[in-house]
């Protein structure tokens, strides 16, 4: 009977040992999203670099950002304990359909 208990350990111990080796493949294995374009399809921070520099001079070719801000209902302070510019990077990050459209109005206004 011990004999019996410790091959059903050393099974055992084995069993979870493969298991946990699977566990970290598929931990390790799955494809790194580093970077906001990767999981967004868009760079956020050029974006708000955008909205930064409208906010610091307006000129006829980022006059559209006011608009697309009304539009979009984007705030226009600090929400929630963040500064106004980190409560647009949280916008921009979270609000896709609505960036696709600021996206095309970038490149109609020559923003590149």
């Amino acid at each position: 009977i011990r004999i019996m208990k410790k091959i059903f350990f050393a099974i055992a111990l084995s069993l979870g040992a493969i298991s946990y080796a699977n566990a970290q493949v598929n931990v390790v294995g799955q494809p790194a999203h580093d970077q906001p374009e990767d999981v967004l399809g868009y760079n956020p921070d050029i974006i708000l670099n955008d909205w930064k520099n409208w906010e610091q001079e307006q000129t006829t070719q980022n006059a559209f950002i006011a608009t697309f801000m009304t539009d979009h209902s984007v705030p226009t302070t600090g929400l929630y304990g963040l500064t106004k510019h980190n409560t647009w990077m949280w916008w921009i990050s979270n609000n896709q359909e609505a960036i696709a459209q600021y996206l095309v109005l970038r490149e109609e206004n020559g923003l590149e």
